[in-house]
C-alpha cells in the first residue's frame, strides 16, 4: 500500500496523465494552457485547456495571452517615454542564445509582463519590457 507519493513517482504518473489528456484534447480541438499538479499524502493533477484558433504565424489566438495583445496591444512607459509593441504574434527572435517565439502579454504580470515560447521544447516565460526593441526589430527583419 502506498503511504505517500514522493516527487519522482509524481513525475513519473504526471507525464503519462499528461500524454493522455494531450491526445484527448486534441480530438477535440484543444489544447493544454496549464498543467498543474500535486503530491504529498495525495496527488492532484489540474488541467486548464483552451480552443485552438491558430494565426498564420501558428500562434493560438485562443488564449489569454494572445487575446490581451490583440485586443489592447502593449505599450511600457519608461522615464516618461512611450516604447510600443508593434511585432505580430508568432514573430520569431533570438535572446541570450537561444530561439523564442513571441506569444502575448500576461497583464497580470508587471515585471515580465511578455509571454514569450520556447521553440526548443516549447516552455512558456516571461520576459522584461526591455525586450520590446528586440521583438520589433526581428519582425522587421522576417
Amino acid at each position: 500500500m502506498i503511504t505517500n507519493v514522493d516527487k519522482a513517482k509524481a513525475k513519473v504518473i504526471s507525464e503519462e496523465i499528461k500524454q493522455a489528456v494531450e491526445a484527448i484534447l486534441a480530438k477535440h480541438n484543444l489544447e493544454t494552457t496549464k498543467i498543474s499538479t500535486g503530491h504529498g499524502d495525495w496527488f492532484e493533477f489540474k488541467v486548464q485547456a483552451t480552443a485552438i484558433q491558430l494565426s498564420l504565424n501558428g500562434v493560438n489566438l485562443a488564449t489569454k495571452h494572445a487575446l490581451a495583445y490583440t485586443k489592447f496591444g502593449f505599450t511600457s512607459y519608461t522615464n516618461g517615454e512611450a516604447t510600443e509593441l508593434t511585432a505580430p504574434l508568432g514573430t520569431k527572435f533570438t535572446f541570450r542564445n537561444a530561439e523564442y517565439i513571441f506569444i502575448g502579454i500576461d497583464t497580470a504580470k508587471k515585471k515580465n509582463p511578455i509571454v514569450i515560447r520556447s521553440v526548443v521544447n516549447g516552455a512558456e516565460y516571461g520576459m522584461p519590457e526591455s525586450g520590446i526593441s528586440l521583438i520589433n526589430e526581428a519582425a522587421k527583419e522576417a
